[in-house]
């Protein structure tokens, strides 16, 4: 009797373990694409390209639960006209936004310019289509 007593509370311990893990968090890694978007999500660096632009995020973005935590980064707008004071296409920008399933959603804030948010919305495992500027 003290043997079944012993083994069901081994059993019930197990099963208290087993759901005090943490939940698995999605995956980030690899190519997320859309139209005008291809990002690579690689264990060091994250790539993002535009039509127009890139931008480089110098570690792999991580998802906490359903969020996209904050991270730094740079957007480099590409073609068009060259500024005449000859300044830097490469700004300082903040990245952050959502997974749901298989689609991100990230957010950018160019941080020294007075402009909105650009965001975007990529699919896991989608090679993303660019029509590129000149």
């Amino acid at each position: 009797m003290k043997y079944l007593l012993l083994l069901s509370i081994f059993f019930m311990n197990l099963t208290c373990e087993r759901n005090t893990q943490e939940p698995q968090q999605p995956e980030t890694l690899g190519k997320w694409g859309s139209k005008g978007v291809k990002m690579n999500v690689k264990e060091t660096v994250t790539e993002i390209e535009f039509d127009c632009a890139h931008a480089t995020i110098p570690t792999k973005i991580k998802a906490v639960g359903t969020l996209v935590p904050s991270e730094e980064g740079t957007y480099t707008f590409e073609g068009g006209p060259v500024l005449a004071d000859n300044s830097s296409r490469t700004h300082p920008a903040t990245f952050r936004g959502s997974i749901n399933g298989d689609e991100i959603t990230i957010s950018i804030t160019i941080k020294d310019m007075k402009q909105a948010d650009i965001e975007f919305k990529a699919k896991k495992n989608t090679e993303g289509t660019l029509f590129k500027c000149l």
